[in-house]
């Protein structure tokens, strides 16, 4: 019995050193999918799924910006980000919309300030006239 939970405790202890190690991982880097997988674990268990899509939107623009000349990689990261973006645009609370707007101008903002854009991003303020009663754009982002 004393070896089994030994064995257990060493098991969680490698499970959570991993996984607080993969939370740096880019696309490529062997622990990415751990990241993605642990992101997955996060946004169930949370409270609060859609402040967990505007955190995980923020790591997909980092993301982004530091594997943008890399297009195989950024390629990747775009494809999670615009998983993302189906969520918001599918978003029905006004309140909720008024958040995602505010999370998106600011990345869009980061991006611009890094000589950077995300296309489907930009389609979210493109003025094309597709706006809900809150101002939010509601551009389908192309996958």
């Amino acid at each position: 019995m004393r070896k089994a939970i030994n064995a257990s405790v060493r098991v969680v202890a490698l499970l959570m050193t991993s996984t607080a190690f993969a939370q740096d991982a880019l696309p490529g880097e062997s622990l990415y999918n751990w990241k993605l997988a642990s992101e997955t674990l996060w946004r169930a268990v949370t409270v609060d799924p859609l402040g967990t899509d505007l955190k995980l939107s923020d790591r997909r623009v980092s993301e982004y910006m530091a594997v943008s000349s890399d297009e195989q990689r950024r390629m990747k990261v775009l494809l999670g980000y615009n998983k993302l973006l189906v969520r918001f645009r599918n978003e029905q609370d006004e309140a909720d919309r008024a958040r995602i707007l505010s999370v998106l101008k600011s990345q869009q903002d980061s991006l611009h300030q890094a000589g950077l854009s995300i296309p489907e991003l930009d389609n979210y303020f493109s003025g094309a006239g597709n706006e809900n009663s809150a101002g939010v754009p509601v551009h389908q982002p192309t996958p």
